[in-house]
C-alpha cells in the first residue's frame, strides 16, 4: 500500500501527479477484481457477504442530499451463507444492517459498482455557485473505500440537468470509467487505480453507445480484447460541413484507454447508435435497425438501405429486449396490446411478427425488465411477472404474476432489475419509495404475497 504523506518525496509525488479532483490520502491498495461480486451495477449488488444496494429513492432538490440521509442512501446488510438476506429469529428482524453511504444516490442517474475493495456511485452535488444557489442539478462520482471508509470524487458533470450515460471498462490493472455528457456534448475516459488520470476527452460529440459488460469480450473471459463489440467505446459526431458527406453523420470507436480510436463510418446517411447485444452493435438508419459484428480490423459499417436483408428490424419500438435465438439476433417487443418477437431472418422479405402473447386490450402498460433463463420478466401495470418465452412442450404460455405490489418504474436508474434471483426495486408507501424484491420463482398456491422490504424506514416526523 502506498502511504502518500510518509515523506517529503510522496508528498511532491502526490502534488505532481494528482489529477484535478482527487487528493492524496490513504487507500486500501487498488484492485479491479470483481471475484465477489455478484450482479455488479444497478440498485443491488452482492460483495462480500453483503448486499449493497440503494434504500429508495426520491426527487432532488436543494436540501435532499443535506444532513442524515436515509431515504437514498447506500446500505447494505448481511447475508446468511446461502446468499441469502439474513434475519433474525424473530424472521422479521435483520440480523445486521448499516448505512454505507450518507449522500443521496437514489436518484434518475444513480446506480452502485464494486470493484476490489472500492465502491463506485454518482450523487448530487452539494457545491454552491457565485450567487450561493446549490448546485444540486450537477453530478458527482465518487469512490468509497469499503475497508478504510474513505471517499474521493472523482468527476463533476459540468452542465445542470445534462443527460448523461456511463459505464465502468476493466483493463488489466485499472478500470475506465467513460461518460458522455450530452448538453456539453462530450466524451470523457478517466483511468482509476491507485491514482486518476485522465484518458481523453472528446468535443462535439452527439450520441455515444458504451459497453454493458465492462468492456470485455462477450466470447471469451479474457480481458482488454479487441475480438468484438462489447470492448469498445462508440460515439457520433456531425458531418464535415465543407466535406464529400454533409447529411449524414460520423461514427467513430475507440479503446476505453485511449489507446485506439478509429473513423468507423462516413456517409450521407444518419447513423444513430442503439446498444451493443451479443457481440454485434446495433444502429438505426431511416428507421431500420442494423447489428455489425466489430472488430479492430473493421473499417465501414455494413447497412445498406438498398438491400434490406441485412437488417434485424424493420422499424423502431419504444418496448424492446434484443436478445439472441437459434444463433442470431431478434427482437421482443410490446406494441399494441401482444409481445412478439420480431425475427428478420427468417421471414424477409415476407415479413410476419410471432406472437408470443395477447393482453387483449393496449390499455393494458407492460414494462420490459429482462431475460432470466426461459423467461421474459416483465411489469404488467406495474406488477412484476414473468412469461415463458419458448414453448417446446405445446402448453399454453401465459404470464404468471410474482407478486402483488406494484414496482415504481424507473428506467433511467435501471430499476426494477433482475439480480441474482431477484426483481430489485421501488413501491411507493406513503409519497416514499423504498427497495423492495420478489423471488423470480414461481409462487407455490394461487395466493400471491407482498414483496419482500430492504433497507431502512425514515421515522415519521
Amino acid at each position: 500500500m502506498k502511504k502518500f504523506l510518509t515523506s517529503l518525496v510522496a508528498i511532491m509525488i502526490c502534488i505532481i501527479t494528482a489529477f484535478s479532483l482527487v487528493g492524496c490520502t490513504e487507500w486500501s491498495g487498488f484492485s479491479n477484481d470483481t471475484s465477489n461480486v455478484v450482479s455488479n451495477s444497478g440498485i443491488a449488488v452482492k460483495h462480500d457477504g453483503y448486499l449493497y444496494f440503494i434504500n429508495g429513492t426520491k426527487t432532488t432538490s436543494a436540501s435532499a442530499n443535506k444532513g442524515d440521509i436515509v431515504q437514498g442512501a447506500i446500505y447494505k446488510v448481511k447475508l446468511d451463507s446461502e446468499g441469502e438476506i439474513a434475519y433474525k429469529e424473530d424472521g422479521e428482524t435483520f440480523e445486521e444492517i448499516s448505512k454505507v453511504v450518507n449522500a443521496l444516490v437514489g436518484f434518475d442517474e444513480g446506480s452502485i459498482h464494486i470493484f476490489g475493495n472500492y465502491l463506485y456511485y454518482v450523487t448530487t452535488s452539494n457545491r454552491k455557485n457565485s450567487a450561493a444557489e446549490v448546485l444540486y442539478q450537477q453530478f458527482e462520482f465518487n469512490r468509497y473505500d469499503l475497508k478504510s471508509g474513505k471517499s474521493e470524487t472523482f468527476y463533476r458533470t459540468a452542465k445542470n440537468d445534462d443527460t448523461i450515460s456511463y459505464a465502468f471498462y476493466q483493463n488489466d490493472n485499472t478500470i475506465d470509467f467513460v461518460i458522455f455528457e450530452q448538453k456539453s456534448a462530450t466524451l470523457t475516459s478517466l483511468s482509476i487505480g491507485d491514482s486518476v488520470s485522465e484518458n481523453f476527452k472528446k468535443t462535439e460529440v452527439t450520441g455515444a453507445v458504451l459497453s454493458e459488460n465492462y468492456g470485455i469480450s462477450t466470447k471469451t473471459t479474457a480481458q482488454n480484447t479487441v475480438d468484438d463489440a462489447d470492448c469498445y467505446v462508440y460515439y457520433t459526431k456531425a458531418a464535415v460541413t465543407d466535406g464529400e458527406y454533409r447529411d449524414g453523420n460520423r461514427v467513430y470507436f475507440a479503446s476505453s484507454d485511449g489507446s485506439f480510436d478509429k473513423l468507423l463510418n462516413e456517409k450521407n446517411e444518419k447513423v444513430t447508435l442503439l446498444t451493443v447485444r451479443a457481440g454485434k452493435l446495433l444502429y438505426t438508419v431511416n428507421d431500420y435497425i442494423y447489428a455489425d459484428s466489430i472488430d479492430a480490423s473493421k473499417t465501414a459499417l455494413g447497412y445498406d438501405t438498398n438491400n434490406l436483408q441485412t437488417v434485424i428490424s424493420y422499424k423502431s419500438y419504444d418496448n424492446v429486449l434484443f436478445m439472441e435465438r437459434d444463433n442470431g439476433l431478434v427482437l421482443l417487443v410490446y406494441e399494441g396490446s401482444e409481445i412478439s418477437f420480431i425475427d428478420w431472418s427468417k421471414n424477409y422479405p415476407e415479413f410476419t411478427k410471432e406472437t408470443l402473447y395477447d393482453f387483449g386490450s393496449d390499455s393494458i402498460k407492460v414494462k420490459f425488465i429482462g431475460i432470466d433463463g426461459d423467461y421474459l420478466v416483465m411489469t404488467v401495470d406495474k406488477v412484476v411477472n414473468k412469461i415463458k418465452i419458448s414453448n417446446n412442450t405445446g402448453e399454453e404460455i401465459v404470464p404468471i404474476p410474482l407478486t402483488t405490489s406494484k414496482f415504481e418504474d424507473a428506467t433511467a436508474l435501471m430499476a426494477p432489475e433482475i439480480a441474482d434471483g431477484y426483481v430489485y426495486g421501488f413501491v411507493s408507501e406513503n409519497s416514499q419509495k423504498y427497495m423492495y424484491r420478489v423471488s423470480l420463482e414461481t409462487p407455490e398456491g394461487a395466493e400471491l404475497e407482498e414483496a419482500e422490504f430492504v433497507g431502512v424506514k425514515e421515522d415519521k416526523k
